[in-house]
């Protein structure tokens, strides 16, 4: 069922004049393209946090890079951007999603990091994260919001910007804090079942049609 954001972005930031994406940085990444040109569709490009949080923990022992001050005092291994970007996941079409079953430390481990500085390493998966969102980002796209943790990493939204060549800002400027949203998506799929109304996307995750989500037990 997963992304399960897509309906949420497009009802609470649908404009008809403006083609935005909304892009939900957690521990995955996952954007929403809410468009009058288009329906809205959403999925996963790749990791979002979880590989950037994974290496500031083994390496600084806190629980993530605040900021991103650390990567941005790195350089970015470009050979070992486009190593990764090989990955078939990558070059799939949506609807897709993924999750840390498959974007992890086994998934580092192909790469042989030791051979390189840990903190190159931290921006070069900080730009990972980037890249991957940004090549998902239409062209005829307007404005970029940012949610999720995401949001407050200065060096992954510094990078955004400069791999979609467009101003990234995080979705306060539209009305909701970053760190709110989800917790506002899962609230409105409530409501949504609570009501009967459909909770799911299609266009986002393929579903043959739409879907009452959830169950309620009493």
């Amino acid at each position: 069922g997963a992304p399960l954001t897509p309906l949420l972005h497009h009802a609470l930031f649908f404009n008809p004049d403006i083609n935005r994406c909304i892009v939900n940085i957690g521990g995955m990444a996952n954007i929403t393209t809410v468009s009058n040109a288009s329906p809205h569709t959403g999925f996963d490009p790749g990791p979002g946090n979880i590989l950037i949080d994974y290496w500031a923990q083994l390496h600084t022992h806190k629980a993530f890079d605040a900021k991103g001050q650390w990567a941005s005092s790195g350089n970015i291994i470009k050979p070992l951007v486009k190593e990764m970007l090989k990955d078939s996941y990558f070059s799939l079409t949506g609807p897709k999603s993924t999750g840390r079953e498959y974007f992890n430390t086994k998934w580092l481990d192909q790469f042989n990091l030791s051979q390189y500085k840990p903190v190159d390493v931290m921006a070069t998966l900080t730009e990972l994260t980037a890249k991957t969102i940004a090549d998902c980002i239409p062209n005829d796209t307007d404005e970029v919001y940012v949610c999720g943790g995401g949001a407050h990493n200065t060096f992954l939204m510094e990078r955004l910007h400069i791999n979609t060549g467009k101003d990234v800002n995080s979705t306060t400027a539209i009305g909701i804090n970053p760190d709110y949203v989800e917790a506002v998506t899962f609230a409105w799929l409530a409501y949504r079942r609570i009501n009967n109304l459909p909770g799911n996307s299609v266009p986002s995750t393929g579903a043959r049609a739409e879907r009452v989500l959830g169950a309620i037990y009493q």
